[in-house]
């Protein structure tokens, strides 16, 4: 799915036409990592175009994170075609060659993602209209003194996708998410009181979710009329897994393997506006939930929480403390990375 169904490119024009299937079939995730990841020889010549394929290459992981990448990617090339399925934004700030060009250009471990994200996209406001009363309380920010953001990302799986969406889903397997963010709510109430803050406090849990029918359980166990927490959690949506297309969905994105326009846009919308929160309680196994908190450049503000174990039928017991985040080397190493 084209991002310019989402996003506008505010800065940098980086849309293109859709390429042509023998322009890409170096940089795919199916390109034999020997001899397959680049151009034959009498294109290369040609100095137009060159790959640089990381995806399930741990060599060329390595390179990129611990080489001079200006040696590993010629820029004699007119156009340079990268792929990567595991970010290394974090990474790269320790790289020896670059790490000195990168930190006097501003960026540091924690807020390249986010500069760069921010720098690059910025959502078209149209995705936000079937969200719109949620977004305006995401984005209101006249009472950030007194007024408390928990963005809650729950992954249950791409299994999702392939079973009905009205699928049975017990909301007690997810009780270490909302644990997490009551004892979030707790230290920050006893940190205000203890700077002599004593105005009236409330909260807002902002909650995302593949699962419709987790939605429905999350809002009819939590009441939207608590006067000290507000819990948004939107429910009439097209929600769709955003890389379709991709392997990450197969099998279980059953007849329809591409995302709708408006499935993407809901993506991105939610996506987006988790941004907003001050702290974010996500799903370890889920790089929709990271990125999206590494976009907000809090830092000391993610706690991610691991999938329930379906096997053993176990809750994972959480300590969400003010030291109990997880910590950036974790957050960029895990999963798909930062």
């Amino acid at each position: 799915m084209p991002l310019e169904v989402a996003f506008l490119s505010p800065a940098i024009n980086w849309s293109r036409p859709i390429d042509s299937d023998w322009l890409i079939a170096p940089v795919t995730a199916e390109a034999p990592i020997i001899n397959g990841r680049n151009y034959n020889m009498s294109i290369l010549k040609t100095l137009k175009y060159f790959a640089f394929n990381t995806i399930e290459d741990q060599r060329m992981q390595f390179k990129l994170t611990n080489r001079d990448i200006r040696n590993e990617v010629p820029d004699k090339y007119e156009t340079i075609f990268m792929s990567m399925n595991r970010g290394k934004t974090v990474a790269i700030m320790a790289n020896p060659y670059h790490k000195a060009e990168l930190e006097s250009q501003g960026f540091k471990p924690f807020t390249a993602f986010g500069c760069i994200i921010n720098y690059l996209l910025q959502p078209k406001p149209e995705i936000f209209l079937p969200v719109v009363d949620t977004f305006m309380q995401m984005t209101d920010f006249s009472q950030t003194g007194n007024f408390l953001k928990i963005a809650i990302q729950i992954r249950v799986g791409d299994v999702v996708w392939s079973e009905d969406m009205n699928h049975s889903i017990d909301i007690y397997n997810y009780a270490p998410y909302f644990s997490c963010a009551k004892q979030i709510e707790y230290f920050v109430q006893k940190e205000r009181l203890s700077q002599g803050n004593v105005f009236p406090f409330q909260s807002l849990w902002y909650v995302v979710t593949d699962s419709l029918p987790l939605r429905r359980s999350i809002r009819q166990a939590f009441s939207p009329l608590s006067k000290s927490r507000v819990v948004l959690v939107d429910e009439a949506l097209v929600v769709e897994h955003s890389a379709k297309e991709t392997s990450v969905c197969k099998p279980n994105c059953g007849a329809h393997p591409t995302v709708s326009e408006v499935g993407f846009q809901t993506a991105a919308a939610e996506w987006w506006m988790m941004g907003y929160a001050d702290y974010h309680v996500i799903t370890e196994s889920s790089g929709f939930g990271r990125t999206a908190a590494m976009r907000a450049m809090r830092s000391q503000s993610i706690y991610t929480i691991p999938p329930y174990d379906t096997k053993k039928g176990k809750q994972t017991k959480v300590r969400c403390g003010p030291h109990d985040f997880t910590t950036l080397q974790k957050l960029s190493t895990d999963w798909s990375g930062i």
